[in-house]
């Protein structure tokens, strides 16, 4: 029993908490609604040129690169709102 405890310690002393800090805490808190607005933004913005097809697609992409440079979420989930965006 006394061997496990020690080896259980050594194996904690051994693995590094990883301290998050800087631009990734900040990215974890704020970066999915840094993301929304900007795609929000650039939907409301009028842009002269493209039809609201394309308007629609440069507001989820800006968003998502917005989303993924914070990496606000995990990438996986990112993909999967993306794709659901772009569907409806």
């Amino acid at each position: 029993m006394a061997t496990e405890s020690v080896t259980e310690a050594k194996a904690a002393a051994a693995t590094p908490e990883k301290k998050v800090g800087g631009f990734e805490a900040w990215g974890k808190k704020w970066g999915l609604s840094l993301s929304l607005l900007t795609g929000l933004a650039i939907w409301l913005t009028p842009i002269s040129g493209i039809n609201p097809i394309q308007h629609k697609m440069l507001s989820i992409f800006g968003g998502a690169i917005v989303l993924w440079i914070t990496i606000g979420v995990n990438f996986a989930v990112s993909i999967f709102l993306l794709i659901c965006f772009l569907y409806f």
